[in-house]
């Protein structure tokens, strides 16, 4: 219940999109996870996230496994920078730094594509 109180305070303080980011109308972030099975790495699942302007600037997304603790991808930076520069699109792609027990390094990963439209 404290980790799920803590996220939702982190959301808030991170503000609304139409506040952080005025010229914004939306964004769509499509992920696909990876978890590393020994050697190979695998889908474990795809994702899209949609914003509207009423959403929580916030885009740190969780790790997807359950043993991995302070991991996640934080997609702010390259949000940021994408509206900075006008950028409707950008590709890229994430590894999970968070540790956990039995995990090896660079356990998960994700690939994403984020498209932004603009007022």
């Amino acid at each position: 219940m404290e980790k799920k109180l803590k996220l939702n305070q982190k959301r808030m303080d991170a503000g609304l999109i139409s506040e952080k980011f005025p010229k914004v109308d939306n964004i769509v972030i499509q992920m696909t996870y990876y978890q590393k099975n020994g050697g190979a790495s695998s889908v474990l699942m795809e994702r899209t996230v949609n914003y509207f302007s009423t959403s929580y600037a916030f885009f740190q997304m969780q790790c997807m496994c359950k043993e991995c603790t302070n991991g996640g991808y934080e997609l702010g930076p390259a949000i940021a920078g994408m509206v900075k520069r006008k950028k409707t699109s950008a590709k890229g792609d994430l590894v999970c730094t968070g540790r956990g027990e039995g995990l090896p390094k660079g356990h998960a990963s994700v690939t994403y594509e984020i498209a932004i439209q603009y007022t």
